[in-house]
């Protein structure tokens, strides 16, 4: 429920547009817009809490069409913090992907075109 399709699917069964965009732009307005993103938020914030308690990145790079969203970092930087534990907090780096939606469809030529995907000494 955190990535665009999730949020557009929620919005849809609650009688809004399909559009994360529209959406994003009627959150201040629509009440049921604004908890549409509110939900899509924190579950996008717990997303990022247990990768970082898990992987603990220097940085964590958000891509895809929610980072499209103008001021998307300022809503959920806070909803992170208070999830992260006190260790994690000041070092993460969370910021968004300058290839926007087309993030994973890079991420997966690059790792295509790797000579070792996997890392050396990996089968």
């Amino acid at each position: 429920m955190a990535a665009a399709d999730g949020l557009e699917s929620r919005g849809k069964s609650r009688g809004l547009p399909p559009d994360a965009r529209r959406l994003w732009e009627m959150r201040e307005k629509d009440p049921v817009a604004r908890a549409v993103w509110d939900e899509s938020l924190e579950a996008l914030a717990e997303g990022i809490a247990s990768a970082v308690h898990t992987f603990d990145p220097e940085a964590l790079i958000l891509g895809g069409g929610m980072s499209a969203a103008p001021g998307l970092l300022d809503a959920l930087r806070p909803l992170v913090e208070e999830r992260l534990s006190d260790p994690f907090r000041p070092l993460l780096d969370l910021r968004l992907s300058s290839l926007g939606n087309g993030a994973a469809l890079w991420g997966a030529a690059a790792l295509w075109l790797s000579p070792d995907p996997w890392g050396p000494g990996t089968p």
